[in-house]
């Protein structure tokens, strides 16, 4: 088995800047394979407390997956939020990804590559950037597809 630092180059390719991400802040990314057929990333550079807790979950995890959608407070729509607690032993870590409407074409691109793919990856760095884990999760889309549905549906204004 390959060590787990052999990733670092993939890891900067997929999070581009990562060196300017803040700290216990969960990052997305899609990127495509070869085939054209979307990967979804979620990263997050952990402090010195959560790698200790990292390195309990081992291999196998618990994984609680919530999502959930606010009104984008500049008027752009809806943010769609993904909030992940994972869960082993006695840890428990928990981070939210927040995908703005800010942006909304990376909104849309991000929606539709939810709709694809069957697992995600979640890599874990430490505050030196440097990979300490990735876990790969199996994902089915129609547990987001209430808010995604939600996330769709026009916001109603009165006047």
């Amino acid at each position: 088995m390959r060590p787990i630092s052999d990733t670092q180059p993939l890891m900067k390719s997929i999070f581009p800047g990562l060196e300017d991400f803040p700290l216990n802040v969960m990052i997305t990314s899609v990127t495509k394979q070869n085939n054209g057929i979307p990967i979804i990333s979620f990263l997050v550079i952990v402090d010195d407390n959560s790698i200790t807790k990292i390195n309990h979950l081992g291999n196998h995890v618990n994984l609680e997956l919530f999502t959930y959608t606010e009104v984008n407070p500049n008027g752009f729509g809806k943010d769609f939020f993904l909030k992940f607690k994972f869960l082993c032993n006695s840890e428990e870590l928990e981070y939210v990804a927040e995908i703005t409407a800010n942006n909304q074409i990376r909104q849309i691109d991000f929606i539709q590559a939810l709709k694809t793919v069957d697992k995600i990856n979640v890599w874990f760095a430490n505050k030196d950037r440097k990979v300490e884990k990735v876990i790969s999760i199996d994902f089915d889309y129609q547990v987001v597809k209430p808010a995604v549905t939600d996330l769709l549906t026009p916001i109603s204004v009165t006047h």
